[in-house]
């Protein structure tokens, strides 16, 4: 018996580094993170490391930069941020090219305003795509010349740069053996994969989006259609190609995403006015109640969030507020409507506003 736990436990202490390693390239949650850069706001998504976190105190000191830290602190991601108005797409594929020979200053050009100037060896690089946007991917070793105390230090610093429209986006984390580094590189491959930008889109764009997703209820309503053609309207507006299935991802992951700005404008048809309103709220609105049926309600709880609200007279209104609220102005058929507001409650969790959490609150 002592035998048996005694092989076990050298298998375990054998193989726990490679288990460590694994986990350390595995991917967590997804974050977004919003910068104040002119002339509108920048908007990166991507998937933390798997039990990392975002240093908040960092961003008090330095707007620009952004810090992930895993649960010892002792291991760091480091984004910065540089906006510079001259970026385009084609002078950025360029940059790409021409820096492939210039690594040193692209990645590493800080390093000149140390007293103690390093030696830096590219190890490897690699030109990506991140999300529609050029990339550069390098590992380097880096020595650090004889301070005041006589010593030198060597250590690996994995780097990666994206050139987004008027702003450069570097990632970089330094590694004290080269194995770390090797894994530090998967990982921000597996990152940079995760990364999108869900403004990429022009307000614009988007706006028209969300008029034509808002229009195409009107559409179908006067020619007595259950669905809208929203897959159409995806193609045209967002680029969408793909199958039935696809799009369903496709436009379940656009009412999410921009789930709090969907916001249909003021319709008005014969006498009838219906005021801004929220997308859902404007399906039942125009008795389209056979759109929750013959759609929503086929789909399985999670795949769409129906949370969104608005603030009306000082407090925020989702789907089941309005429900009630459209029915004490004496519009809709109040049997109907209850019907699909029970619906949505008890089988896709959809709440009233004084109800939700603070995360269901937030707004993207």
């Amino acid at each position: 018996m002592n035998t048996k736990i005694k092989f076990f436990t050298f298998i375990i202490i054998i193989i726990s580094p490679f288990i460590i390693k694994a986990q350390n390239t595995q991917l967590g949650d997804s974050l977004i993170i919003r910068k104040n850069i002119k002339p509108k706001d920048l908007y990166l998504k991507l998937r933390l490391p798997k039990d990392w976190k975002i240093d908040k105190n960092e961003v008090k000191h330095y707007s620009l930069l952004e810090v992930l830290y895993n649960n010892s602190k002792k291991n760091k991601i480091f984004i910065n941020f540089n906006g510079d108005a001259s970026y385009t797409r084609d002078r950025n594929k360029a940059e790409i090219k021409r820096q492939l020979h210039q690594v040193e200053l692209l990645f590493f050009g800080h390093l000149i305003y140390n007293p103690y100037p390093s030696k830096v060896e590219i190890i490897n690089q690699n030109e990506l795509t991140v999300d529609t946007y050029p990339a550069l991917m390098v590992r380097a070793k880096i020595t650090q010349e004889k301070n005041n105390l006589g010593l030198s230090t060597k250590y690996y610093r994995t780097s990666f740069l994206i050139f987004h429209k008027g702003l450069a986006i570097k990632f970089h984390k330094n590694s004290q053996y080269e194995n770390d580094s090797k894994n530090d590189q998967k990982l921000f491959k597996s990152m940079a994969k995760s990364i999108t930008f869900p403004n990429k889109n022009s307000d614009e764009q988007l706006e028209a989006a969300i008029c034509a997703v808002c229009a195409d209820v009107n559409w179908a309503k006067s020619r007595g259609e259950d669905m809208p053609p929203w897959k159409e309207t995806m193609e045209k507006y967002l680029g969408f190609k793909g199958n039935d299935e696809e799009f369903k991802i496709f436009f379940h992951n656009f009412l999410n995403t921009y789930k709090n700005q969907i916001i249909c404008p003021r319709y008005k048809v014969s006498t009838r006015i219906y005021p801004p309103q929220h997308l859902f709220k404007r399906i039942l609105a125009v008795g389209m109640n056979e759109t929750f049926e013959e759609y929503f309600f086929n789909l399985e709880d999670g795949e769409i969030d129906y949370n969104a609200y608005e603030i009306v007279n000082g407090k925020k209104e989702t789907i089941l507020d309005w429900v009630e609220n459209w029915i004490a102005l004496g519009r809709g058929d109040a049997e109907e409507l209850r019907d699909v507001a029970y619906g949505l409650k008890d089988e896709f969790g959809a709440k009233l506003g004084k109800d939700l959490t603070t995360k269901e609150s937030k707004k993207i």
